[in-house]
């Protein structure tokens, strides 16, 4: 069995719900956000056409990148497990 046919971990209810808690949390935190901030301007983001988040989990990172007052450009994130991205 290869790593892309294993069984999802994330699809167990209990573990899924204390991972996307923590997900949030983290992607709430004032330490994060100020990190993904300082990342986001050293890349220039701003200047992208597209941008594409792979293992976007529950979209934290992705949603920061949304909310950047001066993208116009697309953005995509896709996760492997169908229990952690939502549309």
């Amino acid at each position: 069995m290869t790593a892309l046919n294993a069984v999802d971990p994330f699809s167990r209810t209990g573990r899924l719900e204390a991972l996307v808690q923590r997900f949030e949390a983290r992607g709430a935190s004032p330490a994060f956000s100020r990190m993904l901030q300082e990342y986001h301007d050293a890349v220039g983001i701003e200047d992208a056409v597209r941008v594409l988040e792979l293992g976007c989990r529950t979209g934290t990172v992705a949603r920061a990148v949304a909310r950047r007052a001066n993208l116009s450009g697309r953005l995509l994130g896709i996760d492997r497990s169908p229990h952690d991205a939502s549309p």
